[in-house]
């Protein structure tokens, strides 16, 4: 499984993940642009071009977000500044004797441990909101 993947599916576990317009996910070897969201009493429905109104079944159907993809970044981070409310948040990369790696800090503090990745350190924020609320 590659590091983006393993984001993927940590960030899919969360219960504060949701399909949001700009988000690309992947469906097999397929992609497709989320482009609506509607959030009913019981139920999500998600809107793409291809693939039109769907209820969000998208997960059983193992659809995950692509993560190398801009829109999804940028739901990714406005998703962690939301949690933790604070819309300056941003992952920061630190030197350290094997290379780089990447934190998210809150208030001076790092929130969800170093990562090897900017994505990685975005989903571990948001892991470490779940686990400390």
């Amino acid at each position: 499984m590659s590091a983006t993947t393993d984001c993927a599916e940590r960030w899919l576990a969360t219960d504060a993940f949701r399909w949001e317009p700009g988000m690309l996910l992947q469906i097999r070897h397929s992609t497709f642009r989320v482009t609506a969201v509607r959030i009913g009493l019981d139920q999500m429905l998600v809107k793409s071009e291809a693939l039109g109104w769907t209820l969000d079944h998208l997960r059983a159907d193992g659809a995950v977000p692509v993560m190398a993809d801009r829109g999804t970044y940028g739901c990714l981070v406005g998703q962690v500044r939301e949690l933790w409310g604070d819309e300056e948040i941003v992952a920061q990369p630190i030197p350290v004797h094997s290379g780089t790696q990447w934190v998210v800090s809150i208030g001076g503090r790092e929130v969800g441990g170093m990562h090897a990745t900017e994505i990685g350190a975005l989903v571990g924020a948001i892991e470490a909101y779940e686990v400390g609320s």
